[in-house]
């Protein structure tokens, strides 16, 4: 199921995907951090 989503979408557009996916996980853990 998922090659065939990166199939569709394109290597280029998983790629900006998984940079996005990154920058928000690392957004929480330095809210978290700030928070605690």
């Amino acid at each position: 199921m998922l090659e065939k989503l990166i199939e569709l979408l394109g290597e280029d557009n998983v790629k900006k995907i998984e940079d996005g996916i990154t920058e928000i996980i690392l957004d929480r853990i330095r809210a978290d951090e700030v928070s605690n």
